[in-house]
């Protein structure tokens, strides 16, 4: 998959990109939303954000900005159950948890991004499926 990481934590970012290139994935980092917003959402599969960037930016307002053009796995720290709640309408939530196994993490990723590729691979067979039934096709180089 192609994983967009959006994370202003500089130690956070380096294992996010070592566990998620591990994985197979193909990894970009970016520290803020306007670094983000110099790529399409369409660019990736899956964006893995942070809540907290920073002072005044939170990951959450790439997610606004990006909703139903791409799934979303939160990363974060954030402890305020209210703040959890919300991110959970915008994508999957993973906590940071620094007293915990760094395995449990790292299995929440596989779910999460598990989850975000069958999503995915469901949309693609619906758009195979309608397009190959269509009948609106039209070639306009036979029409000229």
């Amino acid at each position: 998959m192609r994983i967009l990481v959006l994370e202003d934590s500089q130690i956070s970012s380096e294992w996010l990109n070592e566990v998620l290139k591990h994985m197979g994935h193909k990894v970009t980092q970016v520290n803020s939303i306007a670094s983000a917003l110099e790529y399409e959402a369409e660019d990736f599969d899956v964006v893995v954000a942070d809540y907290f960037l920073g002072e005044k930016e939170r990951g959450v307002d790439l997610a606004k900005l990006w909703i139903g053009k791409i799934r979303f796995v939160f990363f974060t720290g954030v402890g305020d159950i209210k703040v959890v709640a919300s991110l959970s309408s915008y994508g999957q939530i993973i906590l940071k948890d620094v007293g915990a196994d760094v395995s449990h993490a790292i299995e929440r990723f596989t779910e999460c991004l598990n989850h975000a590729q069958a999503e995915i691979d469901s949309l693609n067979r619906c758009e195979i499926h309608s397009h190959g039934h269509s009948n609106m096709t039209v070639n306009v180089s036979e029409h000229n």
